[in-house]
């Protein structure tokens, strides 16, 4: 079992959008996929897959209200989620380790997806200490990616850190002023994983309530050849013949 933590050093650089669509791709892969809502005061996972009347979370597991299978819910996309309560008055005390829960209820699965809290503080820490793999999200600005850099050596001084693998980079627009994938690899000492393009039908899948994953084929191309990396799954990108003609049997 791999359990990845898609974490960022600050809020806003999408960061639970590239976890819910990066675990939509993986399942699509037929790799027996769960996706973990680690936020627990700003939990967004629900939000993204539409999926808001879960009668026990992530939460009521934690205050030994239920037991674990309750809280593993079953996507339209069969991909599992465990959500976090939406509502701040479920806000729980949580062990600083749920990485032995996770193996221990979660052994058919072979990737385990964790959207963790942004920054250092608390609940983030829960995410890292419970994963065995990081993955960075990052915006291409000089903020972003220096507090990555600090953040991944603070990780490099833990006695059992986590392997990292690397950075997404998320709402890419190739302006002048961004940092190229080149100045983010010396700075940081991390590879780029993947530069994802800022397009609009994020937003608009946001507003459709259907995951982008499943909105826009550009975007779905991307999280394959991303889940592709990261799995180890032999890919290549499909042409633009490719997409038309899939697009049209879609049609018929």
């Amino acid at each position: 079992m791999r359990i990845i933590s898609i974490m960022s050093t600050k809020g806003g650089v999408g960061k639970t959008t590239i976890a819910t669509n990066l675990a939509l791709a993986l399942q699509n892969f037929n790799r027996q996929t769960v996706l973990f809502d680690f936020n627990f005061t700003s939990p967004h996972v629900s939000l993204y897959l539409n999926f808001l009347n879960a009668e026990k979370t992530l939460n009521n597991f934690l205050k030994n209200e239920c037991n674990f299978n309750e809280i593993l819910y079953k996507h339209s996309s069969g991909l599992t989620i465990v959500p976090t309560s939406l509502s701040l008055k479920d806000v729980a005390n949580v062990d600083l380790n749920l990485k032995n829960v996770i193996e221990e209820n979660l052994k058919n699965f072979e990737f385990v997806i964790i959207d963790s809290a942004p920054g250092l503080g608390k609940e983030a820490l829960i995410s890292l200490n419970s994963c065995n793999e990081i993955i960075f999200v990052a915006n291409p600005d000089l903020l972003s990616i220096f507090d990555i850099a600090k953040t991944y050596k603070f990780i490099n001084s833990l006695e059992n850190k986590p392997i990292v693998w690397g950075i997404i980079l998320n709402k890419v627009s190739n302006k002048p002023y961004e940092l190229r994938k080149e100045e983010v690899e010396k700075y940081t000492g991390l590879p780029v994983l993947a530069s994802i393009k800022e397009n609009k039908k994020f937003i608009e899948s946001l507003n459709e309530r259907i995951p982008a994953y499943f909105f826009d084929s550009k975007v779905r191309e991307e999280f394959n050849l991303l889940a592709a990396k990261i799995a180890g799954i032999p890919y290549e990108r499909k042409s633009l013949i490719e997409r038309i003609i899939g697009r049209f049997l879609k049609r018929i």
